[in-house]
């Protein structure tokens, strides 16, 4: 019996470990969201989560399957243009540095 070539095994396991959500992850509706931050670090996404949230916005923290991101997600809200504007109401009341953007999210499979 002949063992599978090293190439395929490691996209297997490479596809098995990013389809999996990250520890922490609490995003669990798939949507349109305003991402306002990625970080290698839960404690980071953790940090502006809650300021965000003492703004009265909606937050969840969500990863994608391609890399191990700890996207900091206002919403679900209903479209790419309120994601938008979401996005641009965060910034202008100084809560975050940077412009956010609107990110259609689901839950990694």
């Amino acid at each position: 019996m002949q063992a599978p070539a090293p190439e395929h095994t490691a996209k297997t396991a490479a596809s098995k470990k990013t389809s999996v959500a990250l520890p922490g992850t609490t995003c669990s509706v798939a949507g349109w969201y305003a991402q306002q931050g990625a970080f290698g670090r839960l404690s980071q996404a953790t940090d502006l989560s809650n300021r965000l949230r003492q703004g009265n916005f909606s937050v969840c923290i969500g990863n994608l399957p391609a890399n191990a991101l700890y996207r900091v997600l206002v919403g679900p809200l209903p479209n790419r243009q309120a994601a938008a504007a979401v996005a641009a109401r965060i910034h202008q009341d100084k809560l975050t540095r940077d412009m956010g953007y609107p990110q259609y999210w689901s839950p990694p499979q």
